[in-house]
């Protein structure tokens, strides 16, 4: 390895230390959310809910109440940000994100949450809408993920596809 090659892996060492060390607490404290059923191509006959206060659902297996949130495998990498279609994921009503993730990495920003109630009616694309929020982590992101309502058969879903895929951005 050349002088420059060394240099050049400690000067990518010590800024990937300083934007660790800067990135919001939700970057470094959250809940994970691994449970295979919430792949949107998992078909199954659960119905789980994503809500602690419900009288007639079930919770699902890994939710822990309002909190932030990290999808990873195997129930994938990220949440959905199209209407997935409905009895995926071990629910009926398939939970997405309607809005765009901030790009920059440590940025924070409001979103809304939908949950799909149909494949063709698209007024039913959106039941139930909630407020959250996501970051981006840089290598992941995470989501701030209310209860969902608790007279629906409502969870948060989850994709196989890296945030890179779609949103590449370096700052220098």
């Amino acid at each position: 390895m050349s002088r420059v090659s060394v240099i050049l892996v400690i000067c990518l060492k010590i800024v990937f230390a300083v934007n660790a060390t800067s990135l919001p607490t939700e970057c470094l404290s959250y809940i994970t959310l691994n449970d295979d059923t919430r792949n949107v191509n998992t078909q199954s006959s659960e119905n789980w809910v994503d809500n602690m206060s419900t009288d007639d659902n079930i919770p699902s297996p890994d939710w822990s109440g309002a909190a932030w949130y990290r999808f990873l495998p195997p129930a994938g990498t990220r949440m959905p940000d199209y209407p997935p279609g409905v009895n995926k994921c071990a629910t009926k009503l398939t939970g997405w994100i309607s809005d765009r993730w901030p790009e920059t990495v440590g940025e924070s920003q409001q979103v809304t949450y939908c949950f799909d109630g149909d494949f063709i009616d698209p007024a039913r694309r959106c039941l139930y809408p909630v407020n959250g929020a996501v970051t981006n982590c840089g290598e992941f992101l995470v989501y701030y993920l209310p209860d969902t309502t608790s007279h629906s058969k409502a969870r948060y879903c989850a994709i196989n596809q890296n945030i890179y895929l779609l949103n590449l951005q370096i700052n220098y």
